[in-house]
């Protein structure tokens, strides 16, 4: 017979593990929503560091009002937040049947606007002032401020985006923890190299004619130009549906382009359209993108982050791969080293970056 401390030290084991694997079992991820979180996780990031607002929230509430971008709001009109249109609204409409039939919603080009427009809508009504004197990574606070406000009529509704909030983490995204990545470990991992570089050499994004040969159009100056196109092997890891990977360094938010890619590929993976994602890289919208480039998804700053003062050039630069490596704008490149479009750089030769 087992003796009466060791029975009650067994069953207050079993008792604690049934908790703590009912807790496990509770907190089961659906990859719609852990989908939804990848791909659509930088742009609750941007918004959050243009008007102050928890990511986490703002994720949360889209996860809960589109089902994870499945419903048929999202799917046909891009609303991702359920915002109906209200009387200052003066863009496209559809109509659904929600608590009324054939109720006004507001209808988006893409679901970038629709989580600009939800931004905009908390910070521009006064109900949600109060919300802004919380701190950012107060979820909680925000949670069931919302609530308060009337933002939903369910009494149910801080305690659903809380349990949403923790049950996939999406407090992470508050703190910068889950979206940020080094550009040199990701380049390293993905970017071939073509030639041998010292750690202090920058391998090139794209190749250039040789220094000294004179170059044509304004784009090949520009750009470099190119080796003869040829269609780019898919890669088995980059077939079908995976979802693209968004990284932040230096305060800029980006991408890479895969094997055979295109800014129009991009965009509609998330949420953008070519022409903004052309003028984030100072591109042109038909630009054959190479597996490993860079692909900034905001507009890119007007002056390199510190330590980076100079830049010495490498075989195979150009003004745009530098541009690129340190997520400066070109033209103030142009600007800062007192060159003109026609400028090529040349190896060896020393630019400034601030």
């Amino acid at each position: 017979m087992i003796p009466r401390c060791i029975r009650y030290f067994i069953l207050i084991f079993y008792t604690g593990f049934t908790i703590v694997a009912a807790g496990h079992a509770e907190r089961k991820r659906h990859p719609a929503y852990e989908k939804y979180i990848t791909q659509y996780g930088y742009i609750a990031v941007q918004q959050g560091d243009r008007y102050n607002i928890p990511p986490s929230i703002t994720l949360a509430q889209a996860l809960h009002e589109s089902g994870a971008g499945l419903s048929r709001l999202s799917l046909e009109s891009n609303n991702h937040f359920g915002i109906k249109c209200h009387k200052d609204w003066k863009g496209a409409r559809t109509y659904w049947d929600d608590d009324l039939k054939d109720e006004c919603f507001r209808k988006y080009n893409n679901v970038a606007e629709s989580y600009e427009d939800h931004s905009r809508f908390l910070v521009d009504k006064k109900r949600y002032s109060k919300l802004f004197l919380l701190r950012k990574t107060d979820y909680r606070g925000w949670a069931k401020g919302l609530q308060e406000c009337g933002y939903a009529t369910d009494r149910a509704y801080a305690n659903k985006l809380i349990k949403m909030i923790e049950d996939y983490e999406l407090y992470l995204f508050d703190t910068g923890k889950r979206i940020v990545r080094e550009v040199q470990e990701k380049t390293r991992n993905e970017q071939p190299r073509t030639t041998p570089t010292t750690p202090s050499q920058k391998p090139s994004t794209r190749p250039v004619t040789e220094p000294g040969k004179k170059e044509g159009s304004f784009f090949e100056r520009l750009f470099g130009k190119k080796k003869a196109e040829q269609p780019q092997p898919s890669s088995p890891d980059e077939k079908g549906l995976k979802p693209r990977d968004v990284y932040k360094t230096g305060g800029l938010l980006y991408t890479i382009a895969r094997y055979n890619d295109t800014f129009d590929r991009i965009a509609q993976d998330l949420g953008f359209t070519a022409r903004e994602l052309a003028r984030f890289n100072e591109s042109p919208e038909n630009f054959s993108l190479r597996r490993g480039d860079i692909v900034y998804l905001e507009k890119k700053k007007k002056r390199a982050d510190m330590p980076h003062l100079y830049h010495q050039v490498q075989i195979g630069e150009s003004m745009h791969s530098i541009s690129q490596y340190y997520g400066i704008q070109v033209s103030t490149l142009y600007a800062l080293n007192e060159k003109n479009q026609s400028y090529v750089p040349r190896e060896g030769e020393t630019l400034k970056l601030r």
